[in-house]
């Protein structure tokens, strides 16, 4: 019977970058495998799978189950499971393959995304809203699947990535509960601690480069004037950090650079 390595990322539009490229480098070596690309959010009413792998399974689940998952693994049977984060969704996801000692690994993903657009706040709200519920039901999920509390395992996802309070490693409910890959490909060792954070020790992390720096090759870039450019986040539209706080950055960005010439490049969805 024919085995499958099983993709996921969050919306279908980032299926077209990491996943295919991943899935198109295996297809050269082998033709053993084939591939199942599951994702959760539809970004694009036009997205279709034509960039991914001829004869590719794509499974659209807004909500991850464990009972889908399970009937989907009979009828394609896994080798291995790659993911591109380590969201609340990825999360449990790493959870059911490790308990079915099926190979996993994350890959980082990158920096550069063409689609994003920016966001009107009453959609912003909405979406938040619904990214809440959404993350409620998994994190009720992932404490079926390690038999933990749900409310203990809600509010330790809680302190960890909605407040920033906790290290995924010291969570209590998650603590020792295999919801880690095998091997992490990250950019480079100044990533080191942002997976050791998680519980990753560096005999776990594999550097691969950043591949989105091959995207400048598609430009023409010739030294305009001497200055910096600063690229946003959006930290504070995401709670991630405090609006004064990131005042504060920006005065101090003003008053250090203040014989500079200073370029702040916008997220997209930046206020």
């Amino acid at each position: 019977m024919k085995k499958y390595i099983y993709f996921y990322d969050r919306i279908d539009v980032l299926l077209d970058r990491y996943p295919a490229k991943i899935a198109y480098q295996i297809q050269k070596s082998t033709l053993e495998f084939g591939f199942v690309f599951i994702y959760s959010e539809k970004f694009s009413k036009s997205w279709k799978p034509n960039l991914l792998p001829e004869n590719s399974i794509v499974i659209y689940s807004p909500f991850l189950a464990e009972k889908t998952l399970q009937k989907l693994i009979l009828k394609y049977p896994p080798v291995a499971f790659v993911n591109m984060a380590l969201r609340i969704p990825d999360i449990f996801m790493l959870g059911f393959f490790n308990k079915l000692n099926v190979p996993s690994y994350v890959v980082q993903h990158g920096l550069f995304v063409k689609h994003l657009t920016r966001v009107p706040f009453l959609n912003h709200v909405s979406n938040k809203l619904g990214q809440f519920i959404k993350y409620a039901v998994y994190s009720y999920r992932i404490s079926k699947l390690i038999g933990k509390p749900s409310i203990k395992t809600l509010n330790d996802l809680y302190l960890c990535y909605i407040k920033g309070a906790v290290k995924f490693s010291n969570l209590k409910t998650l603590k020792d509960s295999n919801l880690l890959s095998s091997k992490v490909f990250s950019f480079d060792s100044t990533w080191d601690n942002y997976y050791i954070n998680y519980g990753y020790v560096k005999s776990q992390m594999i550097y691969f480069g950043n591949p989105d720096y091959s995207l400048v090759k598609q430009f023409e870039i010739k030294p305009v004037e001497n200055s910096i450019c600063y690229i946003c986040q959006t930290l504070v539209e995401d709670g991630r950090y405090i609006k004064k706080d990131f005042i504060d950055f920006i005065s101090n960005l003003k008053n250090n650079l203040a014989n500079e010439k200073v370029y702040l490049k916008l997220h997209p969805r930046s206020n």
